[in-house]
């Protein structure tokens, strides 16, 4: 079953209904797939379910799902030849505006990166080395510190912020024993060189992750839209490094998911406090999460350094 949309949907959930008689004759869905497409030629899973035997299904994606062509591939059901399907529902919204739905660019060969740096030396350690992102920064490079030990090395540190600070000190080096954060030229040099996504690390040595491709893909704060790093977008009442949500970008109710670089506390009119230096995921999912409690990172951490690969 397939829906094509006329702009790229955005796609956080479904309900899929089955008429009494079918679901009690065996015809229900039983084993299925959701799978996305921008080209309606290739077609990607996006995630796979496997519902009860009931007349009504309410599903919500663990990850959203993005694309003009939305369909589901049943591959089994509850022991009939036929499968039936009465009413199919989609949630979520239309993307205003652009959202980047390609895969990430090669990396300039003439680059010289944490990345890459890693990529020619494997055994290389942790510590400080002189990185020219591109080549249009060839003479203009600079030192950084570079985590060559975390998820498969090569990451570019770019921040290290802690809850209730008074200000987002800039720096033309970051060092994991100070706070601050790049220098703007810095900052957008390295950003333009990302090919893998961000990885933060707290003063536990917690280590999440998320990926190039959902911090582009967001319905509030891009990754791109994030010009400095000493002041980050405030959509609402909190400093977003990067700020997805479903609906609305006001960080309520239970689909938003963000990295936090506020300074000091920040309230509204519930009373809710948001601070410093914390992650948050509800709809958008961090690829690596390592906190006990599933949604936000805050109760278990108060620093955290943020780098880039």
């Amino acid at each position: 079953m397939q829906v094509a949309f006329t702009q790229v949907a955005y796609i956080s959930g479904f309900k899929l209904f089955v008429y009494e008689g079918a679901r009690k004759g065996g015809m229900a869905p039983q084993e299925i797939t959701l799978q996305v497409s921008n080209d309606n030629i290739t077609f990607e899973d996006h995630e796979s379910f496997t519902l009860q035997n009931v007349n009504q299904s309410v599903v919500t994606l663990d990850e959203p799902a993005f694309g003009r062509y939305v369909r589901l591939v049943v591959k089994s059901n509850y022991g009939h030849n036929a499968i039936v399907i009465g009413e199919l529902e989609y949630y979520g919204k239309f993307v205003q505006g652009q959202i980047d739905l390609s895969e990430p660019t090669p990396l300039d060969p003439n680059a010289i990166t944490c990345a890459s740096i890693y990529a020619e030396t494997p055994n290389a350690s942790d510590g400080v080395y002189y990185l020219e992102p591109s080549s249009l920064h060839k003479g203009n490079g600079f030192n950084a510190y570079c985590d060559m030990t975390n998820l498969d090395g090569g990451w570019t540190l770019v921040a290290n912020h802690k809850d209730a600070q008074d200000s987002l000190a800039t720096k033309n080096f970051v060092e994991p024993t100070e706070l601050g954060v790049l220098t703007d030229d810095k900052w957008q040099s390295v950003l333009t060189s990302m090919q893998i996504g961000i990885m933060t690390v707290d003063e536990n040595n917690k280590v999440a992750f998320i990926s190039k491709k959902k911090l582009q893909r967001s319905l509030c704060v891009k990754i791109s839209d994030v010009a400095s790093l000493s002041y980050p977008v405030v959509p609402y009442d909190t400093a977003y490094l990067w700020h997805d949500e479903v609906s609305g970008c006001s960080s309520t109710g239970l689909d938003y998911s963000y990295i936090s670089l506020s300074t000091q506390y920040t309230s509204r009119a519930d009373a809710y406090l948001t601070v410093g230096a914390s992650l948050y995921q509800h709809a958008t999912k961090f690829d690596i999460w390592p906190y006990i409690n599933t949604r936000y990172s805050g109760a278990e951490q108060d620093q955290l350094r943020i780098y880039v690969k």
